[in-house]
């Protein structure tokens, strides 16, 4: 077992701090503009973009910053007892960094061409803009999943049970043009991050479950 000799604590206990950073990080960038979608008119996106062009700039800028500390939580993450196996924890990790650099193309392309680009080509890049947040929930439910599969409290894994399925139904949602969860499903997700780092930052070892020393090494 990684965690039972000690080894991996600091590095571990480091993980949840960054974690925290880009908690912090993504509400700072996401909270300064919400990007119109598929549903919005192309007069609607341009006058959006047109209007707010340094804030959406800045914030994208400030998401991407957040992708560095992310993958400094999830590797961290990876080695710890709160998620499954070592591999699949990795897999959903970079999977759900892709995904979330992904969702930063749409919004800069507009940034750049919302006043040149055919009404056709701005339309398709604002619901590019709701694909990518589909890609996104869908990632954040196999990462939640890593939750559910490893050895933490009790009431942890049904956090990262429920903050999955709250991903899933948003990623349909936004496929069918509705809003459900629109604010839940996010809030979920941070809110699971935060429970991941601070039981890094307080040692797996006494927050563990029991059944976490019984777990095969394979696991880790």
């Amino acid at each position: 077992m990684i965690n039972m000799n000690g080894a991996p604590d600091s590095r571990t206990r480091r993980a949840g701090g960054w974690g925290l950073v880009f908690v912090v990080l993504l509400l700072i960038g996401a909270g300064m503009a919400s990007v119109p979608g598929g549903d919005d008119s192309v007069a609607q996106v341009r006058r959006f973009y047109e209007e707010h062009t340094g804030v959406i700039l800045l914030s994208q800028i400030v998401e991407l910053i957040a992708t560095l500390p992310l993958v400094l939580f999830l590797l961290g993450l990876a080695v710890s007892t709160l998620v499954g196996a070592k591999r699949y924890a990795l897999l959903a990790g970079g999977a759900m960094v892709i995904a979330s650099l992904v969702t930063l193309i749409p919004p800069l392309m507009l940034v750049l061409v919302h006043h040149s680009a055919s009404a056709g080509r701005v339309h398709a890049l604002a619901e590019l803009s709701d694909l990518t947040d589909v890609l996104l929930f869908v990632t954040i439910t196999g990462f939640a999943a890593c939750g559910w599969a490893g050895h933490g409290p009790t009431w942890f894994r049904w956090l990262a049970m429920l903050v999955g399925l709250a991903a899933a139904v948003r990623a349909v949602a936004i496929l069918f043009s509705g809003d459900p969860l629109e604010v839940l499903a996010p809030l979920g997700f941070i809110a699971l991050v935060v429970a991941f780092s601070v039981l890094l930052l307080r040692g797996e070892r006494r927050v563990a479950s029991p059944r976490s020393h019984a777990a095969p090494d394979a696991l880790e």
